[in-house]
């Protein structure tokens, strides 16, 4: 069995160039290529799916913030994050898509009629600390 494994003389695949034999990678690495590419079709099916299927997709929004949160920890790091959303406001409106699953809102009925009283919208505790509460819609 090994010996088979170590005759390059059976292998369809290989090629000689100056001296050396040459093999593709996916002939070399059959189960490496397959994962590679099923990893790809994740991401892509995701990114399409968070693009145009998302109970989100009607809002507009920069397309890279409608698929990752890497957008807008980009823009926080640069700090230049507060005046990218009031640009994105004057572009796209008063509720503009700043990632996968957030919304920025700059109407203040809106805003009222999320956060407001009333049970309009279920939220769930998450964090609390001196400065802030944090809080999940259901």
């Amino acid at each position: 069995m090994f010996s088979r494994l170590l005759d390059l003389n059976t292998d369809t695949t290989s090629v000689w160039r100056d001296g050396k034999i040459i093999r593709p990678v996916a002939a070399a690495y059959p189960t490496t290529v397959f994962l590679v590419l099923l990893v790809l079709a994740g991401f892509s099916s995701r990114i399409v799916y968070d693009r145009f299927f998302h109970p989100l997709a009607k809002f507009p929004g920069p397309f890279i913030a409608s698929s990752t949160n890497l957008w807008k920890a980009y823009q926080v790091i640069y700090g230049n994050y507060e005046g990218v959303l009031l640009d994105l406001h004057r572009k796209y409106g008063k509720i503009v898509r700043i990632g996968p699953n957030h919304l920025d809102v700059s109407e203040p009925t809106v805003v009222k009629t999320i956060y407001g009283g009333g049970r309009t919208f279920l939220k769930r505790y998450i964090a609390q600390n001196e400065e802030s509460y944090m809080f999940k819609t259901d």
